[in-house]
């Protein structure tokens, strides 16, 4: 070879002429002459170790062809520089390393800006690459802004090969292991790459037969997420949240549709904090403003709803209430509002009403909007979404997604702002009474001061009503009726007082009529005259249950105290009822009568002897005390009597004076006289004016006592709030989800709920127990919690407002919290000496664990640090055990966990049952758990209860689960842990054939006693479909099935969880009926996934048309199994007769026999095996029903393929 580099130099001169001029032709044999000179010019310098300073000049010669049109397309000119100069380049026989890694870095990024990077090109980049990765990189500042700079001119390009040769580098572990991408020393290019992606224009990316637009959009948002996962371990997302949000906001303006993939590694919710950057917040809406108004937007892609709901709801997180967001963004927000709803509601839910893009920000964003006023700002702005939501409220009245979003407004804005509803009374009542809406009560209860006028309208149809409507709705109405008549009882005319008795005289509920009673109270108290025909009638116990009592008395004295004839019928009445047992109805009774006492004595006097015979007889010392009040007034002392002889005194010094002027002539002998009984008649006078004044001050303390003595029905000590009353009045009336249901799913049993069932105010009574056992703010907490969940948002709206308001109250303590531990150790303390050990090694693992024993130091705040435990660790480790899975405090632990959607590990401690029996069952039968107590032959040397393995397995998970060890704390005994441990696994032959043969036998529970009866059917289903399912479950029932359906499980004293535990174990079979909602609600899938473990035939009913499997987690379950088709004969839902009854009859007579014997005890099915694995030979599929001829060498066969995968799943 030549070894004068001058030579080489002068020789790659004339080639870079000869190829560069005019006569040089693609394709040509000159072409070929020429490419091989250069060729052996190449190779040449490689052999003589001259490649090092030829270098350069090569490179400014291949970035001269790429600028070349003619050149540029020479494929035989580009693969010389691929091979053999940089496939061939020995870097070990380099001298200057920073020379040769600045020089090609330059030029690759210089090559880049070529336009277009061909074909040609891309292979020389890639082999180049190689290259610059070969070299050793020193430090960040030295090295590191090539990288960023090549970074940032592979994305440029748009081409998909150079945008993952992008990709690689941010992966390369070299650099990561170097501190080469130190992302703090170069946030500026970070920044600009985020940028790059959203901004890149589709018209300028590759596309051709083998690379399309998407392919590229993909390789970009790949990317985008390695970049931004890198920027999170770095700690810098937060400096970056701007160009990520104008990423976003870019890709939204141009093209979401083409763009999507990079909008969904681009938009996620912890990545943005608007908390930092509340600059942004303005932009944000107005852009999203005009994106969503732009007649081109997307609206039927709903699969830009996570991006777009995204956008529009980070920026609201840091506002609490709506008076704390600017009215500028109020106007923004409530324009996108109407923008959503100002079609109709075809345009809204779609062409198969699954919902539209406008559909989803309603109800994700405008209603979370709307329910941030919480009265105490203007809600005028509101006004322009008012008339939109009552007309597509009106339109889609059948379509759940589009009311309840309606009727949920309508009772917020009611009951914040009833100025808004003042024109929408019609329809809000024909929603309440027609449509039976009862979610209307609160805006109604809400608006009547402001709209009374046009309520009380209503008052004759909601009567005529009351006969007609469901139990619940007549509830409500009557407690609509009360506030009325509160407020304003002369509104009642005599037409609405009969309607009213007519329906009492029908209705059998107790506390309908309970509460009718007291409407007709406040209306007779208020003018007693107007009512006076219906005085025989209160009278008339065939009417009135003795019950009523108590209210019928205030009924019939007011009738009765402007007639004499009318208050001796209500005496005599009276006194027949005083020897009553109960002192609090006799109590009331004598109250009455002392008002019937002072306005007729003579009639009460001829009934002394029964008033003294009550005071000897009765102990009470109140009913003695109202007894010597009644007696006094019949022997006039009491101070009405006083003033009656005083003016009888007055009269008479009336007829002195006559006698006085007839006598005037003889004043002379008498003067003296006269004088001195001018003085006496001037103090008799002043002491009349004193006992005046006092007989003013008693009539006074009598109006108060008779107030007292109105509402003392209404006077029982109570530990409840004030607003249990409103409460009460919802919950009372008897409804499937009435008080009782409330009890249940409070934890009472069902001696307590009929202990209440006897009182009066039976729901008050139960809030007073609930109480007076719990501190207030859990309570209310709890009562909260329970009502949503049972879907009475009338009621749950009345205890928010009342949390909301008491906000203010005081400021909430400042907790400095330090930064929480990424793992939460849920233990029962029995087991706490355990969890430290495992804490103890987790720790040497690298993690930080939270632990209630290292975190408790502030007595009652118990609750409160375990939730602020819980809500800042990133995974949840439950070490289950018996007493773990029966703990109240550990089943909240695991409740709090599931609903802020926390991972979840479960920690096998000892030998059980999996899934746990109990209310946690239905939540851990979807989750493996890890075995973490030891068998023979796993014993360690050391103090270690768990086996070597699982320590492993669950470091593993954690991993995983992108839960990261803080490795400068990792001690050298887990420095390695992840490489694999050598197990030898031994098979028993001899025991393996004596299992096989031996038949499984039913479990016992822990106290070795038998399992009690359990019905044999077992009805899974979502609320939204009570209805058909009630009418099945009384069929079945009526055919002679015991069956097993929710709502009538309310008396067990259990969780509802727990109850659900208990029907699925002990049932035979388990009928779902599927619909998409059932598909998606969370507490189906944990149903269906317990019957799963528990291998229980399951029988699916297809209630709705969709898709089979239905989407989601139970596609698993219900992949192999055959659906009965229910959805295409609606009379089928309702009566359920036909042929597919009868083949669901056949398929559940297959799984529990002997069901034509009625009455006959059936025995409860064999539990679960431990530990999840075994399977029981008597426990069908419905696949197996069908198939049940099958030979039992397949049976065998299948029982083997399932504990195998039992058996990969716990190793996964």
């Amino acid at each position: 070879g030549i070894n004068d580099v001058a030579v080489l130099k002068k020789y790659l001169g004339v080639l870079r002429e000869i190829i560069l001029g005019a006569k040089f032709v693609v394709g040509s044999h000159g072409e070929l002459w020429d490419t091989d000179a250069l060729k052996l010019l190449i190779d040449s310098a490689l052999e003589s170790n001259l490649i090092e300073d030829l270098l350069e000049d090569l490179l400014a010669f291949f970035l001269e062809i790429c600028k070349s049109n003619k050149c540029m397309n020479s494929e035989n000119l580009m693969r010389i520089f691929r091979d053999p100069l940089f496939s061939d380049m020995k870097i070990g026989k380099l001298k200057n390393l920073e020379k040769t890694f600045d020089c090609c870095a330059k030029a690759m990024i210089e090559v880049c800006k070529v336009k277009p990077v061909t074909s040609y090109i891309e292979p020389v980049i890639r082999e180049c690459h190689d290259i610059l990765l070969k070299i050793p990189n020193q430090s960040s500042q030295r090295h590191g802004g090539h990288w960023m700079q090549l970074i940032i001119a592979y994305l440029k390009t748009g081409r998909k090969k150079l945008i993952n040769i992008a990709k690689e580098i941010l992966d390369e572990q070299s650099l990561v292991k170097a501190k080469v991408l130190e992302w703090k020393d170069h946030l500026k290019e970070a920044i600009e790459m985020i940028q790059l992606v959203g901004s890149f224009p589709l018209s300028d990316m590759e596309s051709n037969e083998d690379v399309s637009v998407r392919d590229i959009v993909d390789a970009y948002a790949d990317f985008l997420r390695d970049l931004l996962e890198s920027l999170r371990k770095s700690k810098l997302i937060s400096q970056v949240t701007p160009a990520l949000i104008q990423c976003a906001l870019h890709c939204l303006e141009t093209n979401p549709v083409e763009k999507r993939e990079i909008l969904d590694r681009a938009v996620v919710s912890d990545l943005f904090d608007f908390k930092g950057h509340p600059e942004l917040i303005g932009e944000v809406f107005r852009r999203m403003e005009k994106v969503l108004r732009s007649p081109a937007f997307p609206y039927d892609q709903t699969y830009l709803c996570h991006s777009v709901l995204t956008m529009l709801q980070e920026p609201m997180k840091g506002y609490k209430a709506a008076n704390q967001i600017p009215e500028e963004y109020h106007k923004l927000i409530v324009s996108i509002g109407v923008r959503c709803l100002e079609g109709n509601v075809e345009t809204l839910v779609g062409p198969e009403n699954g919902g539209t893009l406008l559909l989803f920000i309603y109800q994700g964003f405008i209603l979370s909007y709307i329910f941030l006023h919480d009265g105490s700002s203007p809600m005028s702005h509101l006004e322009p979404l008012m008339p939109h939501i009552f007309r597509l409220t009106r339109e889609g009245e059948d379509i759940d997604m589009v009311s309840m979003a309606g009727f949920g407004i309508m009772t917020c804005v009611g009951m914040k702002a009833p100025q808004l509803l003042k024109d929408c009374v019609p329809d809000i009542m024909y929603f309440f009474l027609e449509k039976e809406r009862s979610e209307m009560y609160g805006a109604l209860n809400g608006m009547y001061k402001s709209n009374a006028e046009a309520i009380n309208k209503y008052i004759p149809e909601m009567i005529r009503k009351l006969p007609q409507v469901s139990t619940t709705c007549a509830g409500l109405i009557l407690s609509l009726l009360m506030m009325i008549t509160r407020e304003q009882p002369q509104v009642m005319s005599k037409n609405d007082f009969k309607g009213l008795l007519d329906f009492y005289k029908t209705n059998s509920d107790s506390n309908q009529n309970s509460t009718l009673l007291h409407i007709l109270r406040n209306v007779v108290e208020n003018n007693p005259s107007k009512w006076i025909e219906f005085f025989p009638i209160f009278l008339d116990d065939t009417v009135f249950t003795p019950d009523t009592l108590s209210i019928r008395c205030c009924l019939i004295v007011y009738t009765a105290v402007q007639s004499e004839s009318r208050s001796e019928q209500a005496i005599d009445y009276l006194l027949k009822h005083i020897n009553n047992p109960n002192y609090a109805l006799v109590n009331t009774i004598l109250s009455y009568l002392l008002l019937l006492g002072k306005e007729h004595r003579a009639i009460l006097a001829k009934r002394r002897p029964i008033i003294e015979n009550l005071k000897t007889t009765n102990v009470n010392p109140e009913i003695k005390s109202l007894c010597e009040n009644l007696i006094n007034i019949i022997e006039g002392k009491s101070v009405e009597g006083l003033s009656q002889k005083l003016q009888q005194q007055g009269m008479d010094i009336s007829k002195l004076d006559t006698r006085v002027e007839a006598t005037e002539k003889t004043v002379v002998v008498i003067g003296d006289k006269v004088q001195k009984q001018e003085k006496d008649i001037s103090g008799v006078k002043k002491d009349v004016t004193k006992v005046g004044q006092r007989v003013d001050v008693v009539e006074k303390d009598l109006e108060e006592t008779k107030e007292k003595v109105e509402e003392i029905d209404h006077k029982t000590m109570s530990n409840a709030p004030k607003w249990s009353r409103d409460v009460s009045r919802l919950m009372n009336p008897t409804a499937d989800t009435d008080w009782r249901l409330l009890a249940s799913r409070l934890g009472y049993n069902a001696d307590d709920i009929r202990g209440w069932a006897t009182q009066n105010d039976p729901c008050m009574a139960l809030l007073s127990e609930w109480y007076s056992t719990h501190k207030t703010s859990e309570a209310t907490h709890g009562v909260l919690t329970a009502l949503q969940e049972m879907n009475r948002l009338d009621a749950a709206i009345i205890v928010e407002n009342a949390m909301k308001m008491a906000e203010d109250v005081v400021e909430d303590e400042e907790f400095d919290y330090p930064s929480p531990p990424p793992i939460f150790l849920s233990y029962h303390w029995g087991y706490q000496n355990e969890v430290k050990l495992l804490n103890q090694h987790l720790q040497k693992a690298g993690y930080e664990c939270w632990m209630d024993i290292g975190q408790m130091g502030g007595g009652d705040k118990l609750f409160e640090k375990i939730d602020r435990g819980i809500r800042g660790a990133k995974l949840i480790i439950c070490c289950v055990t018996d007493k773990y899975a029966q703990s109240p405090n550990c089943n909240r632990e695991v409740n709090l966990s599931v609903n802020l959607g926390k991972p979840m590990i479960p920690l096998q401690m000892e030998k059980m049952e999996w899934p746990p029996k109990g209310s946690m069952g239905p939540i851990f039968s979807e989750y493996l758990f890890v075995r973490f107590f030891q068998r023979p032959g796993e014993e360690t040397k050391d103090d270690r209860y768990w086996p070597i393995p699982k320590f492993q397995e669950l470091l593993m998970q954690l991993n995983y689960l992108k839960v990261l060890p803080n490795e400068s704390k990792i001690s050298p005994e887990y420095s390695k842990w992840w490489l694999p441990v050598t197990e030898t696994i031994v098979i028993d032959k001899k025991k393996q054939t004596s299992s096989s043969g031996s038949k499984p036998q039913a479990n016992q529970d822990s106290g070795g006693q038998a399992k009690t009866s359990s019905p044999e059917v077992f009805l899974s289903y979502q609320w939204g479909k009570q209805i058909q399912v009630m009418a099945l479950y009384q069929r079945l029932t009526g055919l002679g099935f015991s069956c097993w359906m929710d709502i009538h499980q309310m008396g067990g004293g259990d969780s509802l969880y727990d109850k659900i535990d208990k029907g699925v174990r002990g049932c035979k079979v388990v009928v779902t009926c599927v619909t998409p909602k059932y598909s998606i609600s969370a507490n189906c899938r944990r149903e269906v996934s317990l019957a799963d473990a528990l291998k229980k035939p399951i029988i699916p009913l297809l209630l709705e048309n969709m898709s089979w499997p239905p989407d989601g987690p139970m596609s698993m379950v219900f992949t192999e199994l055959l659906y009965i088709d229910c959805f295409k004969d609606e009379n089928l839902q309702l009566k359920w007769e036909g042929p597919k009854f009868e083949e669901l009859l056949s398929k559940i007579k297959a799984n529990v026999p002997g069901q034509n014997q009625l009455g006959a005890k059936q025995s409860a099915q064999p539990k679960a095996s431990k530990e999840g694995t075994d399977i029981k030979d008597d426990m069908k599929s419905p696949v197996k029903v069908e198939k049940k001829d099958s030979s039992k060498a397949q049976k065998k066969e299948s029982v083997n393929q399932v504990q195998n995968k039992s058996q990969s799943c716990q190793i996964l």
